[in-house]
């Protein structure tokens, strides 16, 4: 008998147990919340109101923190007023060192390392420079053409437009980097960078880490009207040398342009006119020593004076058209480069119009008029020279 009430009271139980089983499962269906939000509440409940509002629960993901472990650096041009911020990082077995910094130069320039103590030798370096890019050059960079045919448009995670060039090196991956910033007078303003592992010690992911913190924290800022002031405005590289707005050639008026020399290594004084029915462009570029006055490009040079100062003049046959070259002496050991080139008879629509242009030419280079022809341009460059204004004293050494 008892073992008949026995089976009889686990009969019972069991099907107990079953009902509850489904009544729970029914009630989770229906209840059942997040993970967070079911810690929250039940915790909340032997908590005051105000402790129990105060708490919040997130289930999104926390987001990646930036590189943290960086040194902050500014940097800047201080002949053409640019500015750039950026982050160093920090390499675990390295200590990051600043090398050279030069920022009162025209292509101002900084680099940093990473020396191996093992080897007292750099495992990584880094190096920069901030300056201005010609409206020719800033155009070659997007349709990778001159000097900028290997570099690709990549997104690294910088604000600025940046162009890449990547390289095989003895120890990994030679890495160019152009930064394109916003607007400079009639081009732009760049940082360009190079980071390269010079050593076994140099591994390829801190050299990544180095790239990717130096683009994330870049910031540029640049401001180019301190090289105008009223009625004149700065050529050169910051030697002094400034130009008037205005000038008069051969009878007429013209204005002077401030634009970025084509290649970028200087500021330009340019200006166009018409003498003679002949089209001519003119341009200013580099400041050079005395060992440069009359003789770059080679070819003989003339004396002849330019504003009351000392000059030299050669003129040459181009492609279809005269080209002239000249210096004028700024002080005892400077002088100026300029140059004057007339309309091209190769680029003349109609065949009439560049036949006569081309036959005018001939006869201006002849030698029955060599010497008037170069008569006629030192006058042309005397007056254009004289919207030049030289810092009194001369130019003063860096």
């Amino acid at each position: 008998m008892k073992k008949y009430a026995a089976l009889a009271l686990a009969l019972v139980m069991g099907l107990g147990m079953v009902a509850c089983g489904d009544t729970g499962s029914s009630d989770t269906k229906d209840t059942t919340t997040k993970a967070g939000d079911t810690t929250t509440a039940a915790s909340n409940e032997d908590k005051p109101d105000d402790a129990a509002a105060d708490e919040t629960t997130t289930t999104e993901a926390p987001a990646e923190p930036l590189n943290e472990n960086v040194v902050h650096k500014e940097f800047k041009n201080t002949v053409l007023n640019i500015t750039a911020n950026f982050d160093v990082a920090n390499i675990e077995g390295f200590e990051t060192t600043e090398a050279t910094q030069t920022e009162d130069a025209y292509r101002a320039s900084g680099s940093f390392t990473y020396p191996d103590p093992e080897y007292y030798a750099a495992a990584i370096s880094a190096s920069y420079n901030v300056r201005i890019l010609s409206a020719k050059h800033a155009e070659a960079i997007v349709n990778k053409d001159l000097d900028y045919k290997n570099y690709e448009k990549v997104d690294i995670g910088s604000a600025y437009d940046t162009y890449e060039w990547v390289e095989d090196g003895s120890y990994g991956k030679r890495i160019n980097i152009i930064f394109v910033g916003g607007d400079y007078l009639d081009g732009k303003y760049i940082l360009e960078a190079q980071f390269i592992p010079q050593l076994e010690s140099g591994k390829q992911e801190d050299v990544d880490l180095i790239v990717d913190t130096f683009a994330k924290s870049l910031k540029l800022e640049a401001d180019d009207s301190g090289l105008k002031s009223g009625d004149t405005f700065q050529i050169g590289t910051g030697e002094g040398i400034t130009c008037k707005n205005k000038a008069t050639v051969a009878g007429k008026d013209v204005d002077m342009e401030q634009k970025i020399y084509m290649n970028c290594n200087s500021i330009s004084a340019q200006t166009s006119f018409v003498a003679d029915g002949i089209g001519y462009d003119f341009y200013t570029y580099t400041v050079d020593g005395m060992d440069h006055f009359g003789v770059t490009g080679g070819g003989e040079y003339a004396d002849c004076t330019f504003a009351g100062k000392p000059g030299k003049i050669k003129i040459s046959s181009g492609v279809g058209n005269i080209t002239v070259d000249a210096d004028i002496q700024v002080d005892d050991n400077h002088c100026l480069h300029m140059s004057l080139d007339s309309d091209s008879a190769l680029s003349e629509g109609e065949l009439g119009d560049a036949v006569k242009l081309g036959e005018k030419i001939a006869d201006m280079l002849s030698e029955d008029n060599k010497e008037a022809t170069q008569e006629l341009f030192v006058g042309y460059i005397n007056d254009i020279a004289a919207s030049l204004i030289f810092p009194e004293g001369g130019i003063a050494e860096n």
